[in-house]
């Protein structure tokens, strides 16, 4: 019975190549069987080819099923398939299993032909780019030149990027999916622990159990040590919490938690359907992996990459003119007619630059512990702001951002901002050429940064959890359009915002109460004064403003 929107039974096929397979590490495998699947129909021109590539114990059957019964379809089902995301109605999908792997490409359980006996630890070390350079054999076996598309996750990914960088004459387009150009040495050590599970367990033998007693715990430990990496801390939390997966004493070892049954489940299954020996072996081609072998570093096979798809990165001199020389001096045109048109614009200019700029010293004085001269800041920058409009300038505020940076470096006095000035300077004068080179993404990474520095989450935080709702709500609004708008907008609809709040609240603490007109005929000492009848008198209690 076919899956529904299954593409049918998929038979898997192999071809076995004799000549001699040359490996990166020098050693020789000769013949090589490479399993694979293809779906869909090939075009003529034979450029609507997309090449799948499993992850680490994955398999050719990736669409599709494998027989009769609807439980053995394809690993990516729900992705390839007529109308699924990889259209098999438009495109000829292939996907192969890896080298050393243990689904009918060669590897440690196949049969070495020279002892007619198994591979087992006789079998080369591979690596991603043996994998690739197999899978291009295959592609040179099929009479195809050109893939539209090579895409995969994780070690599927890796094999992506490889294509990528070895063969980019052949890749059109390259989808890496959770996957790095090298793995980090965190990911490395959970390798190590599961190749430890595995040559521990006393069925290893060395890795010669065919046909004897499989290392079975061992391999069901190492794949619970994968399993641990595939989810996060906050995952585990949220699919298992601290549960007992039997409601039985917990001061006993036969009960256990569900996050437990978890391991153990995956970890024994997985021991039925995958060789110990190739899990050894394609631990180590990831471990080996790294995208800056043979291009000098790693940034130059990335920059390869980014080259061969004709990524849009910018850079600052893409986006901007750059010149290194300095600004001349230059008195501009004023006319009646133009100082009318801008000054209303002018005007808001003048106010949100500072309102900016007081902002950035009242930053300062919480992260120095001072007070600013608000009228030395703010004639400070008027002069500054109409200095540089005779030097084609714009008009500034001050920096919060940069005014930051300074006083997380030590910079707390006057001083640091003439530093800061006179450096900015010079790298105007000297490196302005180079910085035109400076990707955004770069820029955009170091204001992120920045930006998260001088965020004060802990204090927007605190502010909702225990300020009063409306300085909660302004806060809010305001940064939600900042986000959304621009700076201007959140500026009027914050401030207009906070000012009906604050009256609202105003009106909620003030009470006003009318006197009571009282004639006391025994008031001989004139303690109270008589109030004409037109007059009433009024008890304000709570704040007033003028």
């Amino acid at each position: 019975m076919e899956k529904e929107n299954s593409i049918g039974i998929v038979k898997t096929e192999s071809v076995t190549f004799k000549d001699e397979f040359f490996l990166e590490s020098g050693r020789i495998l000769s013949p090589v069987t490479i399993a694979y699947e293809t779906y869909g129909t090939l075009n003529d021109n034979k450029d609507n080819v997309i090449l799948v590539c499993h992850a680490l114990t994955g398999s050719a059957h990736a669409a599709g099923l494998s027989s009769a019964n609807e439980n053995s379809a394809g690993w990516w089902d729900a992705m390839i398939g007529a109308g699924k995301t990889i259209d098999t109605d438009k495109y000829f999908v292939i996907c192969s299993n890896i080298l050393g792997s243990c689904y009918g490409s060669t590897g440690p359980s196949s049969i070495d032909p020279y002892t007619g006996s198994r591979y087992a630890l006789k079998f080369p070390v591979v690596t991603i780019r043996d994998m690739v350079k197999a899978q291009k054999k295959l592609l040179n076996y099929l009479n195809i030149e050109k893939l539209f598309c090579v895409i995969g996750g994780s070690m599927g990914g890796m094999q992506s990027l490889e294509w990528a960088i070895t063969f980019p004459e052949m890749v059109e387009n390259a989808v890496i999916i959770s996957a790095a150009g090298r793995i980090t040495p965190m990911a490395m050590a959970f390798n190590t622990v599961a190749r430890y599970a595995i040559t521990k367990d006393p069925n290893w033998n060395e890795g010669n159990y065919y046909g004897k007693t499989t290392p079975k715990d061992g391999l069901a430990i190492a794949r619970m040590a994968g399993h641990i990496t595939y989810l996060s801390d906050a995952s585990f939390n949220a699919k298992f919490g601290r549960r007992l997966g039997y409601q039985d004493s917990i001061f006993d070892f036969s009960s256990s938690y569900e996050v437990e049954n978890y391991l153990k489940y995956n970890g024994y299954k997985f021991t039925e359907r995958f060789d110990a020996n190739s899990y050894l072996y394609i631990l180590k081609a990831m471990d080996i992996f790294d995208l800056s072998y043979g291009y000098g570093s790693y940034e130059d096979a990335t920059a390869g990459v980014v080259e061969l798809f004709d990524l849009p990165v910018n850079t600052i001199g893409d986006l901007y003119s750059i010149s290194s020389a300095l600004p001349h001096f230059a008195v501009p045109n004023f006319s009646y007619e133009t100082v009318a048109a801008v000054l209303p614009d002018a005007f808001t200019i003048a106010v949100l630059a500072a309102i900016e700029s007081l902002l950035s010293a009242v930053v300062a004085d919480e992260m120095i512990g001072t007070r600013h001269n608000s009228n030395m800041e703010l004639v400070a920058q008027g002069v500054g702001n109409a200095g540089s409009a005779f030097f084609g300038g714009i008009p500034a505020t001050g920096a919060i951002a940069r005014t930051a940076a300074n006083i997380k470096n030590g910079g707390s006095s006057p001083v640091a901002g003439m530093v800061h000035a006179v450096i900015l300077l010079l790298v105007l004068v000297l490196l302005m050429p180079y910085a035109a080179h400076i990707p955004m993404p770069c820029i955009a990474a170091i204001l992120f940064q920045v930006a998260y520095n001088m965020s004060g989450w802990r204090t927007v935080v605190q502010v909702a959890q225990h300020s009063p709702l409306s300085d909660a709500a302004v806060l809010l609004v305001t940064f939600l359009l900042t986000v959304i708008f621009d700076l201007v907008v959140a500026i009027v609809v914050g401030l207009s915002l906070a000012c009906l709040l604050f009256m609202k609240r105003m009106a909620d603490v003030t009470e006003v109460k009318e006197w009571e007109y009282v004639e006391d005929t025994n008031d001989e000492q004139g303690r109270m004064k008589p109030v004409p009848a037109h007059v009433m008198v009024y008890e304000l209690t709570g704040p007033i403003f003028f």
